[in-house]
């Protein structure tokens, strides 16, 4: 796909990405094929095709006029910390932002999770603990679970979530997914004591994942 779609996808993602963030709150990229970033620029609620941030990894500004998300280095820290990934969505959502208010992680209450990653060894959604936003700080310890854990998606302590896949198209899908099973989590602990799922549910469901859900690309 070349620069002039992936400006447009970008663009589109904003209206997509709404009910998930407030005001100017968010931010969204992609790892185009010449290993340069597509992001979007700060602080705008609305923008075009030619607004969005075109950035090397060295972040240097190439033909733009505007300034990249103040997150940039979180996208570009998780580029370099798994292959495979080409895009990455960073949202405040409300269930998912409140749930990282208290620093808890994500349990496997739902079979659904294995679609973020999860599995029989690692369970849970994780919290990354607290850093600034748009620190270097925040970006590396964000890059450190992309390299160690299997999860495409993590919350960030009293900050809201990030989610990374191999298209846009993937990480914008897996974002509400998250949102909505937090969401179904916080409305299930009225009911008292939760059923979580077994580990070898959770490997049995990834493995499904893997063979080939969904059409073929």
């Amino acid at each position: 796909m070349n620069h002039r779609k992936l400006r447009k996808a970008l663009t589109n993602a904003v209206s997509i990405l709404a009910p998930l963030n407030e005001g100017t709150s968010g931010n969204a990229s992609i790892l185009a094929p010449d290993a340069t970033i597509l992001i979007w620029p700060s602080g705008m609620k609305e923008f075009s095709p030619q607004d969005v941030v075109q950035v090397r990894q060295d972040s240097k500004l190439l033909d733009t006029n505007r300034r990249p998300s103040s997150e940039l280095a979180m996208h570009q820290q998780v580029y370099l910390g798994r292959d495979r990934i080409h895009a990455v969505v960073h949202t405040h959502p409300p269930y998912a932002t409140a749930l990282a208010m208290v620093g808890k992680a994500l349990p496997a209450v739902h079979y659904e999770i294995a679609f973020l990653g999860a599995n029989g060894a690692y369970p849970e959604i994780p919290c990354l603990p607290f850093e600034l936003p748009g620190s270097l700080q925040l970006a590396k310890k964000i890059r450190k679970a992309y390299e160690i854990l299997p999860h495409c998606a993590f919350l960030l302590a009293n900050h809201g979530m990030i989610v990374a896949a191999d298209t846009l198209a993937e990480a914008i899908d897996l974002s509400f997914r998250l949102e909505a099973l937090v969401g179904m989590y916080m409305r299930s602990l009225v009911f008292g004591k939760l059923e979580l799922l077994p580990g070898e549910v959770l490997d049995s469901v990834a493995k499904i994942i893997r063979s080939g859900y969904g059409q073929q690309k």
